[in-house]
């Protein structure tokens, strides 16, 4: 793993901040925010091995991966993927080319985080920072099999 600058961790830190100062502004508005907020943790993120790399690569060929479409791009990965080698994880991400906490789901493969949504993956986002809820694949499967539709899985449906 390679070793943040100043600048990286302080920015991180100042995201890291912001992301939750916009948590506890939702707590009692957005019943998702209150999950992410009491049971989120800050994320590993770090650049990519050559293994990592070619995993997210290979499911963003393989499952055609729509911007924009977070929750289903992640999800369905869990659905069909035989071994449980991934864990889906949703919560908050922000970073330099995107200076706002917005709410996103992403995998994670060996707890680092892949980016399979944004154009620019299949690593995170320079200087990004993530917060979030991990969910097993059992617990994707299961959802998607009783609601048949894919909703961020922080909501009630």
């Amino acid at each position: 793993m390679t070793r943040a600058t100043s600048a990286e961790q302080d920015s991180s830190d100042v995201y890291q901040e912001e992301i939750l100062n916009y948590l506890r502004k939702l707590e009692d508005l957005d019943e998702e925010a209150t999950v992410y907020s009491n049971n989120g943790e800050f994320r590993t993120v770090q650049p990519l091995s050559e293994d990592e790399i070619d995993a997210a690569e290979r499911l963003q060929r393989e499952y055609d991966m729509e911007p924009k479409q977070c929750y289903w791009n992640c999800q369905r990965v869990l659905l069909h993927e035989p071994e449980d080698k991934y864990t889906y994880v949703e919560g908050y991400t922000m970073s330099h080319s995107v200076p706002v906490p917005i709410q996103h789901a992403w995998l994670e493969m060996d707890d680092t985080v892949l980016e399979v949504t944004f154009p620019d993956g299949p690593g995170p986002r320079d200087g990004a920072t993530y917060f979030g809820v991990p969910y097993s694949a059992d617990k994707i499967r299961t959802r998607l099999s009783q609601i048949k539709s894919c909703w961020p899985m922080a909501s009630t449906v």
